[in-house]
């Protein structure tokens, strides 16, 4: 319920916009009033924000699934097949559930008046929270591991994975760089399957590689000091 407690009248959040007719210009300050600092006059500040939960919301919950088989190519050494899957089901989103223009598609407005009314009077919009949230992971993963090779030593491991991840949201607020900045939520609050596509994090394609040689020189030979810095 913390989305709440942003409500008025305890608490009230605006949006101030420049470049609109009612704040053509804001100015960057340095004190802590920022653009209240040193003016004159007086200005209409617009409608605060309000906030509300879903009441029908539910716990959000993913399912996940994985097969492999593995296959011995060499002594020691292991060839591995996997798949691994996840799908995350109603997942919590917040969206602005009363878009600019709403009044105008559903209240009847004038848009010759203002055609970026909204259906609330009170507020400048208003922010949902809710489980409009979906993803879907897929993974192919090709594993090689050796263990001593040959009594040499030396062991290794190396991963490749193809991979593809899907969501309508990935982030509650738009925190990667790929995303439309300063949009919350969904393009259509009433097809959140609209936004679906590659996530932000998507990441196609990883190679990991990694070896350990533990050298047999000093451990048997050499004085004390070279055994025990340089054994193994």
């Amino acid at each position: 319920m913390q989305n709440l407690t942003f409500n008025p009248p305890s608490y009230a959040l605006a949006e101030a916009d420049a470049g609109t007719p009612q704040f053509p210009t804001l100015s960057i300050s340095t004190t802590n009033l920022g653009p209240f600092a040193g003016s004159s006059g007086t200005i209409i500040f617009p409608p605060s924000l309000a906030r509300r939960v879903d009441a029908d919301m539910t716990t959000a919950y993913a399912e996940t699934w994985s097969v492999s088989a593995e296959r011995q190519l060499l002594p020691n050494t292991v060839l591995a097949l996997c798949y691994s899957g996840s799908h995350g089901v109603q997942l919590y989103s917040d969206y602005i559930s009363d878009l600019p223009g709403s009044g105008v598609v559903y209240g009847g407005d004038d848009p010759a008046i203002n055609r970026f009314s909204t259906l609330s009077r009170q507020y400048q919009n208003i922010v949902t929270r809710g489980n409009g949230g979906f993803s879907i992971y897929h993974a192919l993963l090709v594993r090689v591991q050796g263990q001593n090779i040959r009594h040499s030593g030396l062991s290794f491991t190396a991963n490749y994975t193809w991979a593809h991840a899907i969501d309508n949201s990935s982030t509650t607020l738009t925190e990667y760089p790929n995303e439309v900045p300063f949009r919350l939520g969904f393009l259509d609050p009433f097809n959140p399957a609209l936004d679906r596509g590659d996530a932000a994090f998507d990441l196609r394609q990883r190679f990991v590689a990694s070896a350990i040689w533990q050298s047999r020189w000093f451990q048997t030979s050499g004085r004390k000091w070279e055994r025990l810095v340089l054994g193994g």
